[in-house]
């Protein structure tokens, strides 16, 4: 019992590791111009492309640096993204707590290949049942994070504008990609 309980609790590490490296990646200004092109080819911004790119490079310093100088974005905007900069330093803390503890620890009974299989099942189902009702996954999750409720936004702000929901969506589906990759990879490795 003792051994399968750390060969979960060494899964979950992995899996937290492999949603660290999808966030990172998704993270990155380039991967946030093409994914911007993706969705902009399906629905037209109401802003230019320059100011979409200043808008981009602005959340990311934001979000990265959690500082604001000069910005198309309202003061509600900022703190939403400041918001987000602090989420992201404790995601990214428990990130490392979580490297350390998998590259640190000797573990007696890593996860066998039904562990991995059944985690990519369950990650799959919760990206389509997630995938199919987004709106109102997206909607709790940040009522879930954000309590305080700076994250609701007019559909013509610039944030809104910058990000708009397909943006997220797509960004959702590459993230649950990265990570199911990142498992099959392990599933490789496993016995």
């Amino acid at each position: 019992m003792q051994n399968r309980l750390t060969a979960i609790f060494t899964l979950f590490l992995k899996i937290y590791a492999s949603y660290v490296l999808g966030l990172t990646i998704l993270a990155l200004p380039i991967t946030i111009f093409i994914n911007q092109r993706v969705v902009y080819s399906v629905e037209s911004p109401l802003f230019s492309s320059s100011i979409l790119q200043q808008n981009v490079l602005d959340a990311v310093r934001i979000v990265v640096t959690g500082q604001s100088k000069s910005t198309n974005f309202t003061q509600f905007e900022v703190q939403h993204l400041k918001d987000v900069h602090v989420l992201f330093g404790y995601f990214y803390l428990v990130g490392l707590i979580v490297l350390i503890l998998i590259f640190r620890t000797k573990i007696p009974k890593p996860p066998t290949k039904k562990y991995y299989a059944w985690s990519v099942v369950a990650i799959t189902i919760i990206t389509m049942l997630a995938g199919v009702f987004f709106n109102t996954s997206f909607e709790a999750f940040h009522e879930l994070l954000f309590p305080q409720g700076n994250f609701a936004f007019a559909w013509n702000s610039q944030l809104i504008q910058t990000f708009p929901p397909l943006f997220w969506l797509l960004q959702f589906l590459e993230l649950q990609l990265i990570t199911v990759l990142s498992l099959l990879f392990q599933f490789r490795a496993a016995d």
